[in-house]
């Protein structure tokens, strides 16, 4: 292997890291619940690789093509947008693998959703899109067409996903606090006199002072 195919090599890796890297750490700082959601995705990436795979190669394909057709100048920067549209979710979607790698290369005592794992995972992305050969035409579609299966089905379920309601502060009105008729007896108040029972005359206080000493008597 000759010397420009090693510096050429290392700078593909060099970039990869670096530009990469600070692309996903700043999808992160500002989509913290899509990265989230992403990462879990990338437990079980298939059915994302293959929705990459079904919208991305016809994306590339038709952007290529109108932008190497000779019909003007409009057709070639829309076939460079379409080109570029389904790289850039790809990257975004990548973002996701990057937190998902990083997690699993975490220091003890690390917080669970810190920033550093997905600068870890970036740079081990960064050092598989750098390889020769393979990197470049083997591992770098396929993580670019999984990146974007990823971004549009992570996009989708949070849309999709209902939101918590907010529950609104009510005035609460107190009811008036009533004491207690044991209350009232400390605090020197009139207790409320009992009203007599239905169909029964209340006996006078002599009749039942009478009654309670004859009772004695017997």
């Amino acid at each position: 292997m000759s010397h420009e195919v090693v510096l050429r090599v290392l700078g593909l890796m060099a970039v990869a890291v670096l530009v990469g890297s600070g692309y996903w750490l700043a999808v992160r700082s500002m989509f913290p619940r899509f990265t989230e959601r992403s990462s879990q995705r990338w437990s079980s990436p298939l059915f994302d690789l293959f929705i990459g795979l079904l919208l991305g190669v016809p994306m590339v394909y038709f952007g290529r093509h109108m932008a190497d057709s000779a019909g003007g100048q409009v057709p070639e920067v829309a076939g460079d947008l379409l080109v570029g549209f389904a790289l850039i979710l790809g990257l975004i979607g990548l973002t996701g693998l990057a937190s998902y790698i990083g997690h699993g290369l975490k220091v003890p005592g690390e917080d669970h959703h810190s920033w550093k794992a997905t600068l870890r995972g970036g740079i081990v992305i960064g050092l598989l899109g750098g390889l020769p050969i393979i990197g470049e035409f083997v591992v770098l579609p396929l993580l670019l067409a999984g990146g974007l299966g990823n971004a549009l089905m992570s996009v989708r379920n949070t849309s999709s996903a209902p939101k918590p309601r907010v529950q609104r502060p009510r005035d609460s009105v107190r009811a008036p606090i009533r004491n207690t008729p044991q209350e009232n007896d400390r605090d020197g108040s009139s207790r409320r006199a009992r009203p007599p029972r239905r169909g029964r005359n209340p006996r006078p206080r002599e009749d039942r002072e009478r009654g309670s000493g004859e009772k004695t008597d017997s």
